[in-house]
């Protein structure tokens, strides 16, 4: 029953968001709070560079989107 529990805990789920709670699990390993503090700085300045990157770079939407669209008409015959 308490890893049920646990696992509710750690997973946020409905409809349209599934979302792991990366802070819960941190959290229940005990880790250091400076170093939980440091990885989310870390975390929040990479998400803003990386956004930025994308801002200043419009055309890589346009690779990713041509990619994604020749991977979903062209599904290869032997996918093992």
């Amino acid at each position: 029953m308490k890893d049920r529990q646990v696992r509710d805990t750690l997973i946020n789920s409905s409809v349209n968001n599934f979302h792991i709670n990366f802070k819960a699990i941190i959290m229940s390993n005990n880790f250091d709070p400076e170093l939980i503090t440091y990885y989310e700085r870390l975390k929040e300045r990479l998400k803003t560079e990386h956004i930025g990157y994308l801002k200043d770079h419009p055309e890589i939407k346009h690779i990713l989107s041509d990619f994604i669209t020749k991977l979903l008409l062209h599904k290869p015959e032997d996918t093992y």
